[in-house]
């Protein structure tokens, strides 16, 4: 019964130490230097989500790969664009729109960071 005892509070103190983390986490974010590129993105459709807002679908080559890579802006930024944007820069299928791509050179900040130039419409 003791040999028992004894193994349960074995796997109880390797337990509690497998859960201690490190006195040194990992930082995110700091200081971080980029390599910023300009490439061409392609609208291929501006779609109505209701009457407030919209989504565009569009393509670019370079962004990750050579080949061109499909996008969805809602997806990329986590909202979708105001009607009121999509009318005053009329946005449409077939447009090029200048696609910015940050590459991260240094530091622990997010390694890639894209942005769609709309306000240079």
């Amino acid at each position: 019964m003791k040999g028992v005892s004894y193994l349960i509070a074995g796997i109880f103190i390797v337990g509690i130490a497998a859960c201690h983390e490190s006195s040194t986490p990992h930082v995110v974010g700091g200081s971080c230097t980029y390599t910023t590129r300009i490439i061409q993105a392609e609208i291929l459709s501006v779609d109505s989500i209701n009457i407030l807002y919209y989504d565009i679908k569009f393509t670019a080559s370079g962004v990750q790969k050579p080949e061109a890579d499909t996008f969805y802006y809602s997806r990329l930024y986590q909202r979708n664009i105001n009607s009121g944007m999509v009318h005053q820069k009329h946005l449409h299928a077939g447009q090029k729109v200048p696609f910015r791509v940050d590459n991260i050179q240094t530091g622990s900040c997010n390694p890639l960071v894209t942005r769609l130039l709309l306000d240079s419409l």
